[in-house]
């Protein structure tokens, strides 16, 4: 399994949750693969809330008498208020699949890798800036509608706010740094004793080694908007050049031509 948290919803509010990504493969202690396709969800509601609160529990015990006594009278209001347990959606993951068919493994993991790293907003929800009133436009379509006929949905909502509003929205979601978003289990682990080295790699190791190269911020620019910022209007590549920069007098960086 990968484990994703994330803290937004797609409003932007303060909506933390856990994405599961579960292989429906298992190997044993002999190396010996089996195939699991079912999941209860009924039961695993149960499990993930009991599980959830004793934690907390559990740490605020150990850390924090005064929010730990707190948190019990919370911990019982919530069992009787969820019977059933806290939610869980489980579809299969060939559900986002455009044509409907089976996903590849190359297409599962790039979905994957897309998935755990997305940030809280695409660039391609904002739709409008307007520089003199300081306002953004946005746009997300809600979760609630994914259920419903199509009669019956709220529809593509658009919000338009202060630029200051919208980035207090989004900098909530910045984890603190070295904070984990992902883990790994089983034999995605490093520490997983499967001898993956034994079976067809995905990608070549030189397809990886480019895509590492890539990942900066100039490279990204580049690829995304087809422009980069260090271009000055000039003709010239401006450099990063720590003599010329307001960074010896507490200032920061400075670039020049």
């Amino acid at each position: 399994m990968i484990s994703v948290m994330h803290t937004y919803g797609r409003d932007m509010k303060w909506n933390p949750h856990i994405h599961a990504l579960v292989a429906e493969r298992v190997y044993d202690q002999f190396n010996t693969h089996h195939k699991y396709d079912y999941f209860h969800f009924n039961q695993l509601r149960r499990i993930y809330q009991f599980k959830l609160l004793n934690t907390m529990s559990s740490y605020l015990k150990a850390n924090d008498t005064k929010l730990y006594h707190e948190f019990i009278p919370l911990s019982k209001y919530l069992i009787k208020k969820y019977p059933d347990g806290f939610y869980t959606y489980g579809p299969d993951i060939d559900d986002y699949a455009e044509d409907g068919k089976a996903m590849s493994a190359k297409a599962v993991a790039e979905y994957i890798a897309r998935y755990a790293s997305h940030p809280a907003i695409a660039e391609s929800r904002i739709i409008d800036i307007d520089y003199d009133k300081h306002e953004i436009t946005w746009i997300y379509d809600p979760h609630e509608d994914d259920k419903k006929p199509k009669g019956e949905k709220l529809g593509r909502q658009t919000i338009t706010e202060h630029v200051y509003d919208f980035m207090m929205r989004l900098i909530i979601h910045i984890p603190d740094k070295g904070f984990h978003l992902i883990r790994y289990q089983g034999f995605y682990a490093n520490h997983s004793n499967i001898k993956t080295q034994d079976y067809k790699r995905l990608y070549h190791k030189s397809y990886l080694l480019a895509q590492k190269q890539n990942i900066s911020w100039e490279r990204m620019l580049i690829q995304n908007f087809k422009y980069t910022p260090l271009l000055c209007k000039c003709g010239g590549q401006m450099i990063l050049s720590l003599d010329y920069s307001f960074l010896l007098r507490n200032r920061g960086p400075t670039y020049e031509n």
